[in-house]
């Protein structure tokens, strides 16, 4: 039985809208952000009794490697989907999300995934259905689908930009990158003006967004972690441990340096980082945590350092830094109580950390933290109001709270039949 077949089985009377998933040019995992951005907001909506799929064009090589290797990733996937009641359905294409080349060749291939993966799509024709995309590529295909089907009456596009791509072109591809800037920033507008709606986690590149393509670009936060039923940070015990983390990669988006100037300004500090070793941290605590275990080592954190990069002469860089940057590490964090460290060039969260009091600033230049102001570092009091903050502030960012604002989108775009969604 296909997922399109099982989901016609099902009552539709409640709630109002079918929920497909849509992913591409990446392999389809259950780890690191598909699991936070797909499959748990997923099994979400199946727990609130929507019918939900997860449809995926699958990068040739990266299917290749599994069968080869007879890794069992997208098997893994289809029995966890499975047990979860999501229908996974996909299609295998020559696309790799990050990469030029994929983006020079998109056309003709999402066209063609759209009208393989619409055969498993025909149950739901006539019913609303919300496409909900991850990325500029799943943004393609998800409209790509709904062109072919010509059911823009009662299918919709969600695309979820999480971050504005055509300025990290260069960034990661160099100067085939900066060749295809122009090319990528015409494909973002396109992707925007052709969705229903379209969401970003940046305050400052959303209004950015919505005044060069003139459409409207809605604020939904990044989601972190939800709250255990009994949950409660345990201050005694962070103060005792003290430590300071750090979660992610090196590289493309922050400096090792940075990192390690940051950590060595905090006095009596035990440097606690989820990531590889790394030269430059060599003696630190580096250790690779998978994505379960991630909501029980914020817990033991006094703090998390987001350092960014402090090479602002080239203009990518520095867009991608002050305009183009939240991390979802940032996010995870504060849905666990974490007070933030973070550079002062990462301008909009340097901004959220000093409006809402839940972390502190270090600024590169001066070699020091810079907020809260004054002798702090190893005042107890000081540390707990942080926290304190960080926790209040970070319940926005649960995945039950970001969900609801979702859903009031979600459900909105079946409300209107013109105008503006705001």
């Amino acid at each position: 039985m296909s997922g399109g077949e099982a989901l016609a089985g099902k009552n539709l009377t409640e709630p109002n809208f079918d929920m497909v998933f849509v992913t591409a040019a990446e392999l389809p995992l259950i780890a690191g952000l598909q699991a936070s951005q797909v499959f748990e907001p997923a099994s979400m909506m199946v727990k609130r009794d929507h019918n939900v799929m997860w449809i995926s064009a699958v990068p040739l090589l990266s299917y290749l490697k599994d069968v080869v290797l007879r890794t069992g990733k997208i098997k893994a996937v289809q029995n966890r989907c499975a047990s979860e009641g999501i229908h996974f359905e996909y299609v295998v294409t020559p696309l790799t999300i990050g990469s030029p080349w994929a983006f020079m060749i998109r056309q003709p291939v999402l066209r063609w995934a759209a009208k393989k993966l619409l055969n498993h799509l025909q149950p739901l024709k006539g019913r609303k259905t919300i496409f909900h995309a991850r990325s500029y590529f799943a943004a393609h295909l998800a409209n790509e689908i709904k062109s072919q089907a010509k059911l823009a009456g009662v299918w919709r596009v969600s695309f979820d930009m999480r971050s504005v791509l055509p300025e990290e072109f260069p960034l990661t591809q160099g100067r085939l990158g900066k060749a295809c800037f122009g090319f990528a920033k015409q494909w973002e507008h396109e992707l925007v003006g052709k969705s229903d709606v379209s969401f970003l986690p940046l305050n400052y590149a959303r209004d950015r967004m919505q005044k060069e393509s003139g459409h409207s670009v809605i604020f939904v936060p990044i989601q972190g972690f939800d709250r255990e039923v009994g949950w409660s940070v345990d201050f005694e015990q962070r103060w005792s441990n003290r430590y300071i983390g750090y979660a992610g990669s090196i590289g493309a988006w922050h400096d090792p340096v940075l990192l390690l100037e940051i950590l060595q300004s905090i006095p009596h500090a035990h440097p606690k980082l989820a990531m590889s070793p790394h030269p430059l941290l060599e003696g630190l605590d580096c250790k690779i945590y998978k994505h379960h275990e991630m909501a029980a080592y914020y817990d033991s954190l006094l703090a998390l350092v987001i350092p960014g990069r402090k090479d602002f002469e080239k203009y990518f860089v520095s867009f991608k830094m002050r305009c183009n940057f939240f991390t979802t590490k940032a996010a995870e964090a504060l849905s666990r109580g974490v007070p933030l460290i973070v550079s002062s060039e990462l301008t909009e969260l340097a901004d959220f950390v000093r409006v809402n009091e839940c972390g502190a600033v270090y600024d590169p230049g001066k070699h020091r933290i810079v907020y809260p102001v004054g002798d702090w570092l190893e005042d107890k009091n000081e540390w707990y109001r942080l926290m304190e903050n960080a926790k209040r502030t970070g319940a926005l960012f649960t995945r039950s709270s970001v969900l609801q604002l979702y859903l009031a989108k979600w459900n909105a775009l079946f409300e209107v039949h013109s105008g503006e969604i705001n």
